[in-house]
């Protein structure tokens, strides 16, 4: 069973996102389309950063903690959970809450 599973593993074919990212660095169409100065979508984004930091601040800091190593830093739950020495359900749990939160803050730029 364990062989079948190999052998069938090793047949998907498999990419690399360093692939991935060399082949979009020379796409024309993307190029174009972030080179262009649009002061609208700039005013957006500028907007979109001031919300969530807002959102952010308003976190409770065991929130914000567990968003900040888990969005930002990219650390794993495990990790995280001896961090700041909680069960890794505790920071599931908080992460979950803190994007249900950040969402509802951010409703208005979900499309």
């Amino acid at each position: 069973m364990t062989l079948n599973f190999l052998k069938k593993r090793n047949r998907h074919w498999k990419i690399s996102l360093d692939d991935v990212d060399s082949a979009i660095e020379f796409d024309q169409e993307f190029i174009e389309q972030t080179s262009k100065s649009d002061p609208v979508r700039e005013s957006n984004i500028h907007e979109l950063q001031q919300r969530l930091n807002e959102a952010m601040i308003g976190l409770s800091d065991d929130h914000r903690a567990v968003v900040t190593m888990f969005d930002i830093q990219g650390m794993p739950h495990n990790e995280i959970s001896k961090v700041l020495k909680v069960s890794p359900g505790t920071v599931r749990s908080r992460l979950f809450y803190a994007h249900r939160q950040l969402q509802n803050h951010l409703e208005e730029f979900r499309n």
